[in-house]
């Protein structure tokens, strides 16, 4: 083979094989390359295609420099034509597809193509963060998180709510709050919304959502229309789980993963109703809770396990607080818990405190769980559990034992309580037990008595609460809302009933009626309609009522004016000799009947206004917060545009009902309800010779509060350190008072109890029926003799009686209570109405619960039983007056919890 040959040959090889490529000398592998690509032969077709199976190109060659030839690479595989085609199509398909995609997502690099302001992910509180919750409960004030964000500059303005009733009010509200949104910055902002009671039938709620910019408070900027999901039946309500692994409380929602416990938890599950929306979110920074007190009313139970305390707000924290004082419940899930509790705001109401962590063998659990409940059969741990070690507080009580280790305690605070349980809730063993949901339903949520049927409700002579009853579910309570209110059950639960009559059942002295929906307030929502609330409309209509006389009153009336100014005025100047002075005469027989005609209609002439406000106060021993309720008419002989400003910044205030409803296109006037601060309801439109009426609620703190204390004689003296000046002051429990007289703030009176009269008391019953809604409404209320004095009110003067009576009445649960009921001429908070009234009167009563009812029994208590029973708690009946422990044995009940 020649030489020339040779470096063909090898030249060739190189350029096909694999081999590395020449970089010692740039410039001779160039002319190594060129010669190549110029006299090297085409390769066979096998062996172009045993290279491109291989693989075998050097690096940047491809099979058409090999060939040399610009075929496409898919003329050469071994495929046919159609597949050929449908390759091309897909590869055409996926890139258009792609390019679709890119033009759509991709972001624009001009700012000016972004919306200034983005408004995203609605959330209503309490919530589960990352998922879409946006339930409400009608009658209760909700309040929900908004995240809105500004992209081109900063915003300063206002955010407002108002919700679509489909006219059940006679008035539109708007909720507005300031917003402050700082460049590029997403911002998560809080406002409240209402949502009245009435009929929705299948439409739900809307909730519009604005921004106003500060330049144009009245055209809003952006708009933003949000749909209620669901709305919560009467019954129901919110059980929040805080807890830093919420994967294991997944039990509680999920229907399959534990069986055992949705088999017996009753107060999770009964067929298609649940009494409880339980939440499990995944918390990260602040927990979905409200920063009102107001918007905790839907709110039942948290479940705290291993949760830290320090990401509550300051407002979050009072807000608990105060629910837990008007009735909320705490559950502690041990261990771990307690140390973080014990260094909180809620370190002063813990029912113990804690020592550590120990060991709770398996055979003392068995032996627990087989004592508690012993209608099922004992759990049998595999091993020891870790259990908190407790140390009770002297105000708590220990529902269970194990080991002599306290298990179970139990404290209260206010009408609420908070309870810890030593051993883990959650533990997996636990869960699986056939009787967890009896220990929890027992010990844990304080509700022995099993849920009735609608045999055993209907059946004599006092069967138990069922499940149906709100009562049953919450212990959070407002005076003024839930005074003897009657409760509503859903109507499928009774089938049709024959007349309206059958629609009522009363039972362990509550009243029950049927609706056809079982969508409403419940207990803790916002009434117009309660016993308190309809005795301070009666009240403020009688002082601030026009009396209009009679069409007969003013025939007389303008007849007399007509004989006086002809017959009679031109009579007495002609019987003068002076005919020609009736002329002279005729204007003052009109200023005089001008004054006789507004004497006898009552009414007050020019640009006069008045304003009547009768105020409730209700407060919680030991506690040195007031919730107050104002209920304000206000008149002006002129048509008025009013404006009402409140210093405390948890208040909300509507118009007040009535009971009035609109009518098909009839005017509904905005009104609006600025956060502030300060809080102001503005447009509140009064017309001409019309009593307005405004519902006003808020919190308010106390320079101190009103305790029971023991005296050396083993009596109890009440001091006050309210600040409050309370006149009339009496005690009430069962059929017992003490009459305290005037006590003023930083003074004492000792306790003296005496028989209540009794003489007047009886029950007045009244059944009538709604056409509109085919529901039957049962009303009740036991009138007695009002034990506190009441002051003759003269015409026009607001009279209290009908009010005190409503605060002195007590409901059944109430039994073993110790209310003080006075009269106060002030009230904590402010609350300003502009334009200022010519007349001014004020009302105010006050109540105070110096001791609550006992919580009802966990369990019978056996000889065997090392529990302390709850039974030495025992409610006191109303036929026997409660006794004063002595001071070396002191009442669980009647001790109150320091204030923080």
């Amino acid at each position: 083979m020649s030489t020339r040959n040779t470096n063909q040959h090898n030249l060739h090889h190189r350029a096909a094989s694999p081999g590395p490529r020449f970089h010692r000398n740039r410039s001779m592998g160039s002319a190594l390359r060129q010669a190549a690509q110029r006299t090297a032969a085409p390769c066979p077709r096998s062996r172009c295609r045993s290279h491109l199976a291989a693989g075998n190109f050097t690096d940047g060659a491809t099979p058409h420099a090999i060939r040399g030839r610009t075929e496409p690479l898919a003329a050469h595989l071994p495929i046919s034509h159609s597949a050929r085609q449908f390759l091309t199509a897909c590869a055409t398909a996926v890139l258009t597809i792609t390019a679709l995609m890119l033009a759509g997502c991709g972001r624009s690099n001009n700012p000016a193509d972004e919306p200034s302001l983005e408004v995203s992910r609605l959330q209503t509180l309490p919530n589960e963060l990352g998922l879409l919750h946006q339930q409400a409960k009608p009658g209760h004030w909700s309040a929900a998180t908004v995240d809105i964000k500004a992209n081109h500059e900063t915003f300063r303005g206002q955010l407002s709510a108002e919700v679509g009733t489909n006219a059940l009010t006679a008035y539109r509200l708007e909720v507005r709050r300031p917003l402050l949104l700082p460049k590029q910055r997403l911002k998560p902002t809080e406002l409240l919304f209402y949502v009245p009671t009435g009929h929705f039938r299948n439409v739900k709620p809307r909730l519009d959502i604005r921004l106003f910019e500060s330049s144009r408070p009245s055209r809003p900027t952006l708009t933003d229309a949000n749909q209620i999901q669901s709305l919560m039946p009467a019954y129901q309500f919110y059980f929040l789980v805080l807890t830093n692994e919420p994967d294991r409380y997944r039990f509680l929602t999920a229907n399959d993963d534990a069986p055992a416990v949705q088999n017996h938890l009753r107060w999770l599950r009964l067929g298609p109703y649940s009494n409880f929306d339980v939440l499990v979110p995944e918390i990260e920074k602040r927990p979905p809770l409200p920063s009102s007190p107001l918007a905790w009313t839907m709110l039942s139970h948290i479940l705290w396990d291993t949760f830290d305390p320090q990401q509550f707000s300051k407002q979050q924290q009072q807000a608990m607080l105060d629910w837990l004082h008007w009735g909320g419940q705490l559950i502690v899930s041990g261990p771990g818990s307690m140390e973080l509790l014990e260094h909180s705001f809620l370190a002063p109401y813990l029912p113990a405190t804690t020592t550590g962590t120990s060991q709770l063998d398996s055979s003392e659990i068995e032996k627990l769980t087989r004592r508690l409940v012993p209608q099922h059969p004992p759990l049998r741990p595999r091993g020891a559990w870790a259990c908190e070690s407790l140390r009770p507080a002297p105000q708590s009580e220990t529902l269970a034992t194990a080991a002599n280790k306290p298990i179970v305690v139990d404290r209260r605070v206010g009408r609420g309580r908070i309870v810890v349980s030593a051993l883990p809730i959650s533990h997996h063993e636990l869960v699986q037990w056939p009787g967890a949901g009896e220990w929890i339903d027992r010990f844990l949520l304080r509700r022995p008595r099993p849920p009735a049927t609608i045999d055993t409700l209907l059946a004599l002579p006092s069967p138990p609460l069922d499940c149906f009853d709100p009562r049953r579910n919450s212990r959070f309570r407002i005076l003024s809302r839930d005074a003897g209110c009657q409760q509503r059950l859903p109507l499928e639960l009774l089938g049709t009933p024959r007349t309206p009559w059958d629609r009522t059942v009363s039972f362990d002295g509550h009243f029950y009626s049927f609706g056809g929906a079982a969508i409403g307030a419940g207990v803790g929502g916002w009434n117009d309609f309660s016993q308190l609330s309809q005795a301070a409309w009666h009240a403020l209509r009688s002082a601030s009522q026009v009396k209009v006389p009679s069409a007969s009153r003013v025939a007389q009336l303008l007849g007399i004016y007509l004989l006086v100014l002809v017959p009679i005025n031109w009579t007495v100047f002609r019987l003068l000799g002076r005919p020609q002075w009736a002329w002279f005469a005729v204007p003052a027989i009109s200023l005089a009947f001008t004054v006789v005609v507004v004497w006898v209609a009552q009414l007050d002439i020019g640009f006069a206004r008045s304003r009547n406000e009768v105020r409730i106060v209700e407060m919680h021993g030991g506690y040195p917060r007031a919730h107050v309720t104002h209920y304000t008419a206000l008149y002006a002989s002129l048509s008025t545009t009013y404006q009402a400003r409140y210093d405390s910044p948890t208040a909300v205030a509507v118009p007040f009902s009535a009971g009035r409803r609109t009518v098909f296109r009839q005017r509904r006037p905005l009104i609006v309800l600025d956060q502030g601060p300060p809080v102001e309801l503005r447009n509140l439109e009064i017309a001409s010779n019309t009593t307005g009426l405004l519902h006003g609620e808020y919190f308010a703190e106390l320079p101190g509060s009103i305790d029971l204390h023991p005296t050396p004689t083993g009596g109890w003296i009440v001091r006050n350190e309210t600040g409050l000046h309370l006149e009339d002051a009496v005690l009430l429990a069962g059929d017992r008072v003490a009459r305290l007289g005037s006590l003023a703030s930083g003074t004492a009176a000792d306790i003296i109890w005496e028989p209540r009269p009794t003489d007047a008391s009886h029950t007045d019953h009244a059944m009538t029926a709604n056409q509109d809604s085919g529901q039957a409404a049962f009303s009740h209320r036991r009138r007695h003799a009002i034990v506190s004095p009441v002051p003759h009110a003269d015409e026009g003067e607001i009279d209290l009686r009908s009010l005190l009576e409503a605060a002195e009445f007590f409901d059944p649960e109430d039994r073993g209570q110790w209310r003080l009921v006075a009269r106060c001429r002030t009230a904590p908070g402010r609350v300003e109405i502009r334009p200022a009234a010519n007349q001014v009167r004020y009302a105010t009563v006050v109540v105070a619960y110096l001791k609550h009812a006992p919580l009802p029994a966990v369990v019978a208590a056996t000889p065997s039983d090392t529990t302390k029973p709850a039974s030495s708690a025992a409610p006191v009946p109303m036929s026997s007056p409660p006794t004063a422990p002595t001071p070396s044995t002191p009442d669980p009940a009647s001790a109150s919890p320091s204030a923080p």
